[in-house]
């Protein structure tokens, strides 16, 4: 998916009262600044973070308040999902930027409550 869009240098997601799946993927979609193509899950969500997002920082409001029975297919509850994501694009992006690979800086996340 081809991104026309600029994901900004420091990303807020705001995740608190969201009201349903809906809501939640977009605010993800808003926050990032990803296409209308966006495939709302979590697999989409890691391909554009990866590819097309050079934010730097990362923060995350609010991802405590998702309700309990959110989960993923395997049962990991969605703030976790998030955490593992985002961690993960921490480690890709020190590798990125070791390697010398696209000029994208180090990238930092944090999780606060609303």
């Amino acid at each position: 998916m081809e991104n026309d869009k600029t994901c900004p240098e420091h990303v807020t997601v705001d995740l608190t009262g969201v009201g349903g799946w809906e809501d939640f993927w977009g605010r993800i979609q808003t926050a990032f600044v990803f296409s209308d193509g966006f495939g709302e899950n979590w697999d989409a969500f890691w391909d554009v973070l990866s590819k097309e997002c050079p934010a730097s920082k990362v923060t995350v409001v609010g991802a405590n308040r998702l309700p309990a029975a959110w989960k993923n297919s395997a049962g990991v509850p969605f703030p976790e999902m998030i955490r593992r994501i985002l961690q993960r694009a921490v480690r890709l992006r020190i590798c990125r930027c070791i390697k010398c690979l696209p000029p994208w800086q180090p990238f930092t996340a944090e999780f606060s409550s609303p």
